[in-house]
């Protein structure tokens, strides 16, 4: 299910692309980086609801991804405005800031899918949250990339 993917590592990922972003190593268009970043969030709820093998390389979904994502993250500190000096402690303040989101995301989700997957519904929970969020993620995409 697109909510409960493995985003073991994730945290890696991301850090690399946004040091590399916050040091003006590597720096992306914010626009392309966005229509990615809504691809590959309707890439993976595509996967929940067409390719039930999808596991077996889900973890280099999740690489390339958290990769993307991190240059995401980068466009938002720039957009802070951040100080040269201690660069690197805003770096790390920021990481830990969106682990502690991810994990209270999961804190607050994980009851309520292992309610779920107790029930009859969870086939159609997931059809149906899986739908909305390709769909979202497909209207992001086009707004982002061709509007």
């Amino acid at each position: 299910m697109v909510f409960a993917q493995d985003h073991h590592g994730l945290y890696y990922r991301h850090s690399i692309t946004l040091a590399l972003a916050a040091f003006n190593i590597i720096v992306l268009p914010g626009r392309l980086v966005e229509a990615t970043i809504a691809l590959s969030i309707a890439y993976v709820a595509a996967e929940d609801l067409f390719m039930r093998s999808a596991a077996s390389h889900r973890w280099a979904v999740s690489f390339v991804f958290g990769l993307v994502h991190g240059f995401g993250f980068s466009s938002v500190l720039r957009e802070l405005g951040l100080p040269k000096e201690g660069l690197i402690w805003s770096l790390l303040n920021f990481n830990l800031g969106v682990e502690a989101g991810q994990a209270m995301a999961v804190l607050v989700a994980l009851p309520v899918l292992l309610w779920l997957h107790r029930t009859r519904w969870e086939a159609r929970t997931i059809k149906v949250l899986s739908t909305i969020v390709l769909v979202i993620g497909l209207g992001l995409f086009v707004d982002r990339a061709f509007l």
